[in-house]
């Protein structure tokens, strides 16, 4: 796959923030030349443990 020629744009978005677990998900797609359609590129997942700061 090339990302030539086209638009690449990144969506990311929280799919859950609780007072200790964060779930995230992002996006990358190529756009077409002429902006008409899209094509998904990669799809990222993470998880993270949320530890306050002492001090």
């Amino acid at each position: 796959m090339s990302v030539s020629g086209g638009t690449v744009v990144a969506t990311a978005r929280v799919i859950h923030a609780g007072n200790r677990i964060l779930v995230a998900t992002a996006d990358l797609r190529q756009m077409d030349i002429d902006g008409a359609q899209a094509r998904n590129c990669a799809v990222a997942t993470a998880t993270c443990m949320i530890i306050p700061a002492t001090g």
